[in-house]
C-alpha cells in the first residue's frame, strides 16, 4: 500500500494542477491506496456486469493474476486511479507509459 506522502509526492509530479486531497479521496475510493489492486468486469446476462476485487500485495502477483483476466477475454481495470484496460491504447499514446 502506497503511504499517503508518497502519494502525494507522485501526485505533483503527475498533476501538479490537481488538488492533492482530491487524488488521495479517489485513490482510496478506487484502490484503496493499492498499486497493484485490479477490479475484474464479469459480465452476466443482460448486458450487465459484476465486478470481482483482487489485491495482490506484489507487482508479480498483479501481472499473473491480469494474465488470467486476459485470457478470460474480461476488461479489467488496474492501478490506484483503476484505469480500464480498454482505455490502455489512450494511455499508451498520451504518456507513453507501458501499461
Amino acid at each position: 500500500m502506497l503511504t499517503t506522502a508518497a502519494l502525494f509526492q507522485l501526485a505533483m509530479q503527475c498533476a501538479p494542477a490537481v488538488y492533492p486531497d482530491t487524488i488521495h479521496d479517489i485513490t482510496r475510493t478506487e484502490s484503496g491506496l493499492n498499486p497493484y489492486a485490479i477490479a475484474e468486469i464479469v459480465p452476466v446476462k443482460g448486458g450487465r456486469s459484476r465486478v470481482i476485487s483482487h489485491l495482490p500485495s506484489s507487482k508479480d502477483e498483479a501481472l499473473k493474476i491480469v494474465e488470467a483476466i486476459k485470457q478470460k477475454k474480461h476488461r479489467y481495470s488496474v492501478g490506484l486511479m483503476q484505469i480500464t484496460s480498454t482505455n490502455f491504447p489512450a494511455v499508451r499514446r498520451k504518456r507513453r507509459i507501458h501499461v
